[in-house]
């Protein structure tokens, strides 16, 4: 029995489709370490106390001083990068 290179190149890209395709069931959007720890938080951050506030893995309120830049406005944005332990506001 013969059989053409047609049907072998239909079976080959059909498999390189299947591996592809990406996943139905992707977990949440965030940065995370090797072993699934979240990263980076974000946050809201406090001029007068020039503190950064945000909602850690544990679902508890964390709160990190700004290190390099002042908060430029109450509620303003900022991150903590737990992998760095660095605060920084905007």
């Amino acid at each position: 029995m013969k059989i053409s290179p047609v049907p072998i190149s239909f079976i080959i890209l059909a498999a390189m489709g299947v591996a592809a395709s990406p996943l139905d069931h992707a977990e949440a959007v965030g940065v995370r370490s090797e072993n699934n720890v979240q990263v980076k938080y974000d946050g809201q951050c406090r001029k007068s106390q020039n503190q950064c506030r945000y909602t850690a893995q544990s679902g508890r309120t964390a709160i990190c001083k700004c290190q390099f830049r002042k908060c430029s406005k109450d509620g303003a944005r900022c991150n903590f990068d737990s992998y760095n332990n660095d605060c920084n506001c905007y």
